[in-house]
């Protein structure tokens, strides 16, 4: 099973509703992937100077596990139980360049959870969360391609995501 998880914009809650969907479903051996792209040296989560790009202006991307529960996001999904924690930062519209790393990951893990818009560009999850905030008005264009192909939409408040999850991955398989 593979679920993605975006929104309209930063800072909304992402990260808080892929934790509550591994916490809430335990039974499930998630590998979680966080996908941050960077450019103009300003990190594309949160537009500050940041340490994400890759040190390697050779290589477009990086991949790397993360291995402590930690405050980091790809940290908080271990605390929250994900089996793995992985960090894929590739500069802004060349996610494409990391595609054969990232789809080697997911043929050897059965359960992926991803934390990104920009990846429904170049797969299909089986379950794509929308997390919206009406509060904030901003719409990021990665969100604006794909908010109509959700599965699910929710916010912050929305009760049992993860058993949500779960029934609308069966019923996608029926």
């Amino acid at each position: 099973m593979i679920v993605v998880v975006g929104g309209h914009t930063r800072n909304i809650g992402k990260t808080t509703i892929v934790c509550r969907i591994i916490a809430e479903t335990p039974a499930i051996a998630w590998t979680a992937i966080k996908i941050t792209q960077f450019g103009h040296n300003a990190c594309s989560e949160d537009g500050d100077d940041c340490d994400c790009a890759p040190q390697s202006s050779i290589h477009p991307y990086a991949l790397d596990q993360h291995l402590k529960k930690d405050s980091t996001d790809t940290g908080r999904y271990l605390h929250a139980g994900a089996v793995e924690s992985w960090w894929l930062r590739t500069r802004q519209g060349e996610l494409a360049e990391a595609m054969p790393e990232l789809r080697k990951l997911l043929a050897a893990h059965q359960n992926i959870i991803i934390e990104s818009n920009s990846i429904l560009d170049l797969l299909i999850p089986d379950v794509f969360v929308f997390v919206k905030e009406n509060s904030n008005p901003d719409f990021k264009l990665s969100a604006q391609r794909h908010y109509r192909r959700a599965n699910l939409t929710v916010q912050m408040d929305t009760p049992q995501i993860g058993e949500l999850v779960l029934q609308q991955a069966a019923g996608n398989k029926k």
